[in-house]
């Protein structure tokens, strides 16, 4: 008769560092901040864990850690997209590719650091108005109202891609609040992850971001990509990056430091009320978005058809 199994009781602090950021490797982002508030050693695990994560975003891609944070600090520069969902929520998508968000007229600096830096090659750079690029930022997707360029770089030894967004706006984060919806609107900067909606985004819930009466087919496309993954979209309201609502996590394992978010007074607005009783309908309205330094970007409601 085998031996009954037992079990050993104990705080998580007991735990040595290395078995605690075992434990949180596969945890939401959102998960881990709940344990970093339980002790000192849950704040440090916590802390290295998401550390640990822009590392790996960062590397995954082939691209140099340390220069490429300094580049992203001088430059002003953002990561976003899917690669930074799945640093918050990890498991749940696989991203294909990496986006870099850069301030206008930035585009010159990034090529350099990745002539410099990487085995990187240049495939095409393109205005929003392009057909090639069409169904990720072209004319019928909401978010080419704040792009300049595109520059699509792809290294051909692990076929990693690398699209190069360079903003209308000197602030590039003003780009990630047009997205189709809330479920992409985190980025990270050279020593930040900001989530604009974690609590949504922590139970794949999330706000639908559209004026148009009729969306694109790229958008719906975009948005069906997320709702296969398991996220589903609800309704809209006002913002503000440096409110207590938007997650901020600073890079650091210093206690109470600010993260460099970019632009902390940039406000906005989702573009689209949906009715809460029929998931189907959708009351299109007003959005925009507002940047500390005046920058502002509006998207007039379109007329619904009768």
């Amino acid at each position: 008769m085998s031996e009954p199994a037992t079990y050993v009781t104990g705080s998580w602090s007991n735990l040595p560092l290395a078995v605690q950021r075992y434990c949180l490797r596969w945890t939401s982002i959102f998960d881990c901040a709940a344990v970093g508030m339980t002790s000192r050693d849950g704040y440090t695990a916590f802390k290295t864990v998401a550390m640990d994560r822009q590392e790996g975003c960062i590397k995954g891609f082939d691209l140099p850690l340390s220069p490429t944070l300094d580049m992203m600090r001088i430059e002003g520069a953002i990561l976003s997209g899917s690669a930074v969902l799945d640093v918050l929520h990890p498991g749940c998508l696989t991203p294909g590719d990496l986006d870099i968000y850069i301030p206008r007229g930035g585009m010159p600096a990034i090529h350099a650091f990745l002539e410099s830096w990487t085995d990187y090659l240049l495939l095409k750079s393109l205005r929003p108005s392009g057909d090639e690029h069409r169904n990720v930022y072209g004319p019928t997707n909401d978010t080419a109202l704040a792009i300049r360029r595109i520059s699509y770089y792809v290294l051909k030894a692990s076929g990693s891609v690398l699209n190069v967004i360079e903003t209308t706006s000197t602030t590039p984060t003003t780009a990630v609040f047009m997205f189709h919806s809330t479920f992409v609107m985190n980025y990270m900067t050279w020593d930040a992850i900001i989530c604009a909606y974690p609590k949504f985004t922590s139970t794949q819930r999330g706000l639908a971001n559209r004026w148009r009466q009729r969306e694109s087919a790229a958008i719906r496309w975009c948005r069906r990509k997320y709702w296969m993954r398991g996220f589903v979209a609800t309704t809209s309201a006002e913002r503000k990056v440096d409110e207590p609502a938007t997650m901020r996590i600073s890079l650091t394992l210093q206690i109470n430091a600010t993260p460099d978010v970019i632009d902390p007074q940039l406000t906005w607005r989702l573009a689209c009320r949906h009715d809460p009783c029929y998931s189907k309908v959708y009351r299109p309205s007003s959005g925009w978005v507002l940047g500390g330094n005046g920058d502002y970007i509006e998207r007039t409601a379109a007329s619904i058809s009768t």
